[in-house]
């Protein structure tokens, strides 16, 4: 729910600026983290790897700009399934053998929400 809550804020926040675009891929699972590099050079990362990253950065490659893709795992974890969603093309990634189904975030249909619950707002904010 997290990860599409914050990808939600980031699509709003973004559609107002229109100074660059992002793609956005999120996937559910399971993956190592672990400190990558020197600790005598002085170069220490962390970093995270598994099949989960590889299928999150893959539905990324396939968004449009400024939207957000998720994986099906993603969207049957989700406890609060959003309304403005809709679902994709199983799409054939590299690595994978079978289609993987996607749902896409809509940003539009977001802004327009944002609005009408302004305009909502607006009103009971005056008569208070």
């Amino acid at each position: 729910d997290a990860a599409v809550q914050a990808a939600r804020q980031i699509l709003v926040q973004l559609e107002s600026t229109n100074r660059f675009s992002v793609r956005i891929g999120i996937n559910t699972g399971n993956c190592i983290i672990a400190d990558i590099g020197s600790r005598r050079a002085g170069r220490m990362d962390r970093t995270c790897i598994g099949d989960m990253v590889n299928v999150a950065q893959r539905l990324m490659t396939k968004a449009e700009p400024n939207t957000a893709v998720f994986s099906r795992y993603t969207y049957l974890a989700l406890t609060d399934k959003p309304a403005d969603i809709s679902t994709l093309t199983p799409q054939q990634l590299k690595g994978k053998t079978f289609p993987v189904l996607s749902y896409q975030l809509h940003v539009h249909s977001l802004a327009k929400i944002a609005s009408v619950q302004a305009i909502r707002l607006a009103p009971m904010a005056l008569a208070s």
